[in-house]
């Protein structure tokens, strides 16, 4: 048997995601900023300004919306804040998060930090997610006591917030949405 070789010049580039990203001089009032200002994270002047735009671009009030260092503190935040007695009661057992397999790491780590322990499920083969009816099979059979779930929108897809917040409502399960990749969609 022998392998036949390719020129790369005949190869065709496959785009998954197109991005648009910002030009030097749409961000250079942005660095301006930091230079003249002591505090550029945390409760800085950019931090209230891009918290203030989030809030009016996703018709949100300022109270619901908060920024974080990066989406596995966001996430261990929500998840610990969801079911803070819940996830660490000793006695009842480990308290699962129902994720799905195919995700990031810091989605699983996210969970740990919470307090929960990670239950892997496989994601729907046409939207590469977790849907509320296969996680609703799941969890009749979990053998433990599911918490949280935490649905991961994945190649810029977002998740479909309605049916999972129905699911949350249903099953009184918590739900928090890992849609890092999918945010302004």
């Amino acid at each position: 048997m022998s392998l036949k070789a390719y020129p790369l010049d005949n190869m065709q580039m496959v785009i998954l995601e197109q991005r648009a990203f910002s030009t030097a001089d749409e961000v250079l009032p942005y660095l301006r900023e930091i230079d003249q200002n002591p505090y550029y994270s945390n409760f800085g002047p950019l931090v209230h300004e891009f918290e203030s735009r989030l809030t009016k671009r996703l018709g949100l009030s300022a109270e619901t919306i908060t920024t974080t260092s990066n989406v596995k503190a966001g996430l261990t935040a929500a998840l610990a804040t969801s079911a803070p007695n819940l996830s660490r009661n000793i006695e009842c057992g480990p308290a699962y998060c129902i994720m799905p397999a195919w995700t990031f790491v810091a989605t699983l780590h996210a969970a740990i930090a919470a307090g929960f322990e990670p239950y892997l499920v496989d994601v729907a083969e046409q939207t590469w997610q977790l849907g509320p009816q296969y996680v609703r099979r799941v969890n009749e059979r979990l053998p433990g006591r599911p918490v949280a779930v935490v649905p991961v929108a994945v190649f810029g897809n977002p998740v479909d917030v309605v049916a999972w917040d129905d699911f949350g409502d249903k099953t009184g399960l918590y739900i928090v949405i890992d849609g890092a990749t999918a945010f302004g969609k």
